[in-house]
């Protein structure tokens, strides 16, 4: 069939301006493989609990391709909803930065590769924040906890990102921490959410709530935040941020799994 399902989080894929090519574009003109993209993941977590009894099924979930966390990723892999991938049909693999040849959570890269890399960091609605805070961006968690954000601010429901930066705030070391680090990180978030500091705890919908003006700033990505233009910051915490690399990964029971690796 000369089709491919591919679901992705929103506001994640080049969109074309009139007369320029986009990766789509491209890919339909040069294979002949419609593409049928939606923008349906909004939290990894929760696409997961929504195709995971289909899954275990071994029921066809309506996509042939997924971008996920890194976190979302190793579920899939684990349980055995991952698709090992032919190499032979993404020769343009060779071209991967050395660093992210290897992955942690899919050694060897057998089940995964990059769809795009970024950085976790501190995202803000530059109008209300100097309003707030008469500040221009945001350096640091004592600003982004600060009492007159109170209700203003969002963390992201993507534990190794959240929870990534609160152990670098609270001095630990996010890819090397014990167990009683993590509690203590994990404690001080809490406290932050039972007061009511923090307003969510966030997919990508956080994108809407700075966009709104709900949300004054929140833990984000960057690709994200930068998409959204002037009058938006992104920047990282002096404590320390993060880098990501999500994951493209075909589910076990892709009826068009070539064409996936044909895209990929």
């Amino acid at each position: 069939d000369r089709v491919l399902r591919f679901s992705n989080w929103p506001a994640y894929i080049d969109v074309p301006d009139e007369g320029q090519p986009s990766t789509l574009d491209d890919f339909r003109s040069s294979t002949g493989i419609e593409v049928e993209y939606t923008e349906d993941i909004n939290d990894g977590s929760e696409f997961y609990a929504k195709v995971r009894p289909q899954l275990e099924l071994g029921e066809d979930i309506g996509r042939d391709l997924l971008v996920f966390s890194e976190e979302t990723a190793r579920i899939f892999i684990e349980m055995g909803f991952a698709a090992p991938l032919d190499y032979s049909l993404i020769p343009n693999a060779a071209n991967l930065l050395p660093r992210l040849r290897e992955s942690s959570i899919d050694p060897g890269r057998r089940y995964t590769l990059p769809w795009q890399a970024g950085f976790t960091g501190f995202g803000w609605n530059g109008t209300l924040l100097e309003s707030a805070l008469g500040a221009a961006q945001i350096s640091s968690f004592e600003q982004f906890f600060d009492p007159r954000l109170k209700g203003r601010v969002a963390v992201l429901s993507e534990t190794m990102d959240t929870m990534g930066l609160m152990i670098a705030w609270q001095g630990g070391d996010p890819a090397d921490f014990t167990d009683g680090q993590f509690d203590e990180s994990l404690a001080v978030l809490q406290r932050y959410i039972d007061d009511g500091t923090i307003r969510q705890v966030a997919g990508n919908d956080y994108i809407s709530g700075l966009e709104s003006g709900d949300l004054i700033a929140s833990l984000g990505w960057s690709g994200d935040v930068l998409a959204l233009g002037d009058g938006f910051g992104f920047g990282l915490p002096e404590s320390g941020g993060l880098v990501w690399a999500d994951a493209m990964v075909i589910p076990s029971t892709a009826e068009h799994k070539a064409n996936a690796e044909r895209l990929m």
